[in-house]
């Protein structure tokens, strides 16, 4: 074991490094010799992910589920996978059982809510967010987003509500909005606020879209982040 895990820090140094090929070739030889060792498995999901090599990497999901049926993160994870591949109905039974595991985590509710958003249930994105500032009343992203989804049904006064909470719940998003209008929205050190909702956008390239995901999946800033990012690959208003 001791050799294994020198193995994967020397693979996982790598992945840090973009050499991802090389970081495979080590990946591999660890679950030849241990399929069971899951955080070789997890990473080496990880870089397919960031290879675009959606197939390998949701097969090596399938079999981290299989040994950690229960763990809501990493079906988290797989969700943001499906949804990358156009499989939203998958991505959305993933999300509802890491609420069902975690159903006092309003991270659980906010990312479900934004997967029904892109699926077209509004309705359902607007009770999840709903549920989301209820287990975390000073949550801006949740009341931002959820005042994006009211303006696409037309309730112009509670959108404008939401939106004005969110501000009032997170006052620098204005002041960030209206200095920082790049499609960029990874911060490395600080939390970028949720831009303002009628802030114009520009369309960021594919590659810069795989390159943050793995940044974007596992917590509440993340997936804020993957929401700012879907919109814009969209053409959506944000």
């Amino acid at each position: 074991m001791d050799r294994e895990q020198a193995l994967l820090s020397q693979a996982n140094q790598l992945c840090q490094e973009e050499q991802f090929e090389k970081a495979l070739s080590i990946f591999d030889e660890i679950l030849t010799n241990n399929a069971d060792f899951s955080k070789a498995r997890y990473s080496r999901a990880k870089a397919f992910f960031k290879l675009q090599r959606f197939e390998e990497c949701l097969a090596d999901f399938e079999i981290l589920i299989q040994q950690h049926p229960a763990d809501a993160h990493i079906l988290s994870e797989r969700a943001v996978a499906y949804l990358l591949t156009s499989q939203g109905e998958l991505a959305l039974t993933d999300l509802n059982k890491a609420a069902e595991l975690e159903p006092n985590n309003p991270y659980r509710y906010a990312s479900r809510a934004f997967v029904k958003d892109k699926l077209g249930d509004y309705y359902g994105a607007i009770a999840d967010y709903e549920k989301a500032i209820e287990l975390d009343p000073e949550d801006a992203i949740s009341y931002n987003n959820k005042g994006l989804v009211e303006e696409k049904l037309g309730w112009k006064e509670k959108s404008e509500e939401s939106f004005a909470k969110a501000d009032k719940k997170d006052p620098a998003k204005k002041a960030q909005a209206q200095s920082d209008n790049k499609a960029e929205f990874i911060a490395k050190n600080e939390r970028e606020e949720v831009p303002s909702p009628k802030q114009a956008v520009t369309k960021p390239k594919a590659s810069d879209y795989i390159n943050v995901m793995w940044e974007t999946i596992s917590t509440k800033k993340g997936w804020k982040e993957f929401g700012d990012f879907w919109r814009q690959k969209l053409g959506n208003k944000s």
